[in-house]
């Protein structure tokens, strides 16, 4: 069963504004740092956290419901990219913050340095065809990329914390959902843990807590585990130790 707001000690966080979080930690070009854990366990590294991190709020709410749609080649020349370890790939998405209905499209590029940048463009909603000025800011960063189509939907629920003390914005995702050829992929037990930095730097205190609770970072894409998980004609062998750690908490291949 999905892990109810009521649940976690968010109360306990100083809040902090969109502004706020954006004035300190706004990180275009960042590092990501991905844990896998059961939800169960939330509970405990909030709890941890409270003394060194705000949360994010925004009219009375610290949990948040997000849309994204995926786009691809009819290849999945994208999907491809990242589950065969490419060092620079690409994820094109438009994304919707469900509680206040902006819509964004969003393009990540991974650069062989393990640096991660983000461009984005306001949209005024989710569509299945992009428009030439998405496809211009996509082709911008992947000039030789072909034709894109919608071909998955992933929904969530996030948790947004940031650093009192250095550039550091955590991000905790749950109740996560992929659809792909009209096929739901679902995770209720399964928890994203996400540590966006500027660079390499210090080991903040989420980092060195999880780390006591004997996690390790990884690579996690939620669309291409969602494409894996729903696509029998694609390959996988490459993220297998994901769909491993994926296993414990829900099912997998």
């Amino acid at each position: 069963m999905p892990i109810a707001q009521n649940d976690l000690p968010l109360n306990e966080f100083a809040p902090v504004s969109l502004a706020g979080i954006s004035a300190y930690a706004h990180l275009p070009h960042r590092v990501e740092h991905k844990y896998l854990l059961h939800v169960s366990a939330l509970k405990e590294v909030l709890a941890e956290l409270t003394k060194q991190y705000n949360i994010l709020e925004i009219e009375g709410k610290r949990r948040f419901g997000y849309t994204s749609w995926y786009y691809d080649t009819a290849q999945l020349s994208l999907y491809h990219q990242h589950v065969t370890g490419k060092a620079h790939r690409m994820k094109v998405r438009q994304r919707r913050y469900d509680n206040s209905g902006t819509c964004y499209l969003e393009v990540k590029q991974k650069i062989g340095t393990g640096l991660t940048r983000k461009e984005r463009m306001s949209i005024e909603q989710l569509h299945p065809k992009l428009t030439q000025p998405e496809l211009q800011l996509v082709t911008s960063m992947q000039p030789e990329i072909g034709p894109l189509l919608h071909v998955a939907t992933n929904c969530f629920k996030r948790i947004t914390l940031s650093q009192t003390e250095i550039p550091e914005r955590v991000t905790i995702d749950t109740d996560i959902s992929t659809t792909h050829n009209g096929l739901l992929w679902h995770l209720p037990n399964t928890a994203l843990i996400e540590i966006k930095q500027t660079h390499h730097q210090q080991i903040g205190s989420a980092a060195q807590l999880l780390r006591r609770m004997g996690l390790h970072s990884g690579p996690f894409s939620k669309y291409a585990t969602g494409i894996a998980m729903l696509n029998n004609t694609v390959k996988y062998n490459n993220i297998k130790p994901t769909l491993l750690k994926i296993n414990k908490y829900d099912t997998a291949r």
